[in-house]
């Protein structure tokens, strides 16, 4: 037998120290890609829950000019919840009751201002009982804010990136 047959020719292979160098290669993008992905994830939700919030309070005041009388939304900050009685949801015939601290929302924070005040009433007209309102929303690092101005108009204001 030639001596070739026998032989491995090494300079074909990668050594231990060439493969580990690769692997922790791959495991520093692939710690990478999952941050990145993770804050993808968060933006997401947080931009899901401040629609439908944005929704259900242009439903409210729509509800409250169709029926000619006052309808609100209260917030309950310290639950991550809202409801609107009296005023049926998008999804059915039931009022609107909105939980954003579980899926798919998953919330961290509800705020609202003016605070002492959780509650938003559109009069018969549409336009908010109160001055401007804001409603902000969080999610780890990342937030929107809602604003109720004293006309009626509904704003998203997005900060979240």
């Amino acid at each position: 037998m030639s001596k070739s047959k026998k032989q491995f020719d090494r300079s074909a292979a990668f050594s231990l120290f060439e493969l580990l160098i690769a692997i922790v290669i791959i495991a520093i993008l692939a710690g990478a890609a999952t941050l990145n992905f993770s804050g993808s994830i968060d933006y997401a939700k947080l931009q899901n829950a401040t629609a439908k919030l944005t929704a259900d309070l242009q439903l409210v005041r729509d509800q409250a000019r169709r029926d000619q009388q006052p309808r609100t939304l209260t917030i309950d900050p310290d639950n991550l919840s809202y409801q609107a009685t009296g005023v049926p949801s998008l999804d059915g015939p039931q009022d609107i009751s909105v939980n954003l601290a579980e899926p798919p929302y998953q919330l961290s924070t509800l705020k609202f201002e003016p605070a002492g005040n959780y509650s938003i009433t559109f009069d018969a007209c549409g336009l908010p009982a109160s001055t401007n309102s804001i409603i902000t929303l969080c999610r780890g690092s990342k937030q929107t804010t809602i604003e109720i101005a004293q006309g009626g108009s509904i704003e998203q204001i997005n900060q979240a990136k």
